[in-house]
């Protein structure tokens, strides 16, 4: 073998050697990187696995909430029901009471006036067909009719329901067409200028002075007549 064969011998050899290497190479590269995605895959299924474990819990948690909400509203809707049912009664059983303190006065207050009142009679009811009306207290004479609507903290709106009321007296009491109505608003308290507002609509505003029912419309006020 020449010097030159030789070379070429040693160079194949490296050749195939550094072929093998690379070979080697290439197979660990792989290997390694199967085990790398094998692992990745395996902590991607584990973190879905957690994913979905805390959405369950999340959900779970979430309706927890929404049914302990849904008790709680319906147990304060329960609460708001029974609140409103006893304050309707205590204000109806104070409206009572204003009345049966308010009714001995009338007489005189409107006698102070020149109205002279024969009888009061308190809670009148009235009812056609579907429709029925209710006034607190109605005085009476030979001639006129006086229309008193209750409250103990008087409103414009309760005046103007009070205005809506009064036309509807004689309709629903027709053995009264004849008389005079006259209209009349009380309360302890009286909010939003609700005694200016029934003073321009020609009612009668009544109060108390200590044990003392008094018209509060100054003097010359002329009511209006129904």
């Amino acid at each position: 073998m020449t010097e030159t064969e030789k070379a070429i011998a040693e160079i194949w050899a490296l050749f195939r050697e550094s072929e093998k290497r690379f070979q080697k190479y290439q197979e660990e590269n792989q290997k390694r990187f199967e085990q790398e995605e094998k692992k990745r895959q395996e902590e991607d299924k584990k973190r879905q696995e957690e994913d979905k474990k805390r959405q369950e819990e999340d959900k779970k948690r979430q309706e927890e909430y929404d049914r302990r909400h849904a008790e709680f509203i319906a147990s304060m809707q329960k609460s708001y029901e029974g609140l409103k049912e006893n304050v309707g009664k205590l204000t109806d059983k104070w409206g009572r009471f204003l009345e049966y303190v308010l009714a001995p006065g009338i007489p005189k207050a409107f006698q102070d006036i020149d109205i002279p009142i024969h009888t009061v009679a308190q809670r009148v009811r009235g009812k056609k067909g579907n429709r029925h009306i209710e006034i607190d207290l109605v005085g009476r004479n030979d001639d006129y009719i006086v229309l008193v609507e209750v409250k103990s903290t008087l409103s414009v709106d309760d005046v103007r329901e009070h205005l809506e009321t009064i036309p509807l007296f004689k309709e629903f009491f027709p053995k009264d067409r004849d008389c005079k109505i006259i209209g009349a608003v009380a309360g302890i308290e009286i909010t939003g200028e609700s005694d200016k507002f029934a003073f321009r609509n020609g009612l009668y505003v009544l109060g108390q002075a200590q044990d003392t029912v008094i018209i509060r419309n100054s003097p010359g006020f002329q009511p209006k007549i129904w």
